[in-house]
């Protein structure tokens, strides 16, 4: 287990580890200048703790505290592969997330197709007010990132759902995902069942759209001006 820091609680340093891991395994890999698998994006849990952002740490991360992000985070955002006590031979990545244009889909995410979309009766885009006026008349695009992100289904209300969408968002966007992929646009899901899309995704696939409210009510928001 992760040991209290000097200068904060257990729970600050694990989130600080936490917040490390996503940084370097999905932005910063290049920039860090380590090995790491394109497909898959893989690294030696050895070559991140070797990095100075890990070192710092009150007391610096180990391999024990790596295992520990990876089984408590709520998210699923990190898996690992390897035998833990061969730290050369013990590989941890993000799930997804990624804005590393070498990190490829093989090994990484798994399609959506016509033989296992059943399995997505629900494909949702969690936004903002502020953002929502441009996105129901330009669609969706995967901005700095590898892929737009989307759930499975509503966080609050399936258990299942523990990603894709941010806590933050207003507006959920629902999407044709048949009519989508029908329409050749790539969908996939991760590990941790984030549904993942290079895009883009024109307003012509949103199903619906619906605003949050208080209380987990919603509003039925119009798809356009008329």
């Amino acid at each position: 287990m992760p040991k209290p820091s000097k200068h904060g609680s257990k729970q600050s340093r694990v989130v600080q580890l936490s917040k490390a891991m996503a940084r370097l395994l999905r932005h910063d890999l290049e920039n860090a200048k380590i090995p790491f698998d394109p497909s898959g994006g893989w690294v030696k849990v050895v070559d991140m703790l070797n990095l100075s952002r890990f070192r710092h740490i009150d007391p610096p991360a180990t391999v024990e505290d790596v295992l520990h992000v990876v089984d408590t985070n709520f998210k699923k955002r990190f898996a690992c592969k390897g035998d833990p006590s061969d730290p050369f031979s013990f590989f941890v990545r993000a799930n997804q997330g990624h804005s590393i244009a070498a990190i490829k889909t093989d090994g990484l995410l798994v399609p959506i197709t016509a033989e296992n979309i059943a399995q997505f009766p629900m494909c949702l885009h969690g936004t903002t007010l502020e953002a929502w006026p441009k996105i129901k008349v330009s669609g969706l695009n995967r901005m700095s990132r590898n892929h737009i992100h989307m759930a499975a289904g509503l966080p609050r209300k399936d258990s299942n759902v523990v990603s894709g969408i941010r806590h933050t968002s207003k507006i959920i966007v629902y999407i044709d995902l048949p009519r989508a992929i029908g329409a050749g646009i790539p969908f996939f899901r991760s590990e941790n069942n984030v549904i993942l899309s290079p895009g883009p995704i024109g307003p012509e696939f949103f199903a619906k759209a619906e605003q949050l409210q208080k209380g987990g009510r919603t509003w039925s928001c119009p798809l356009n001006d008329q």
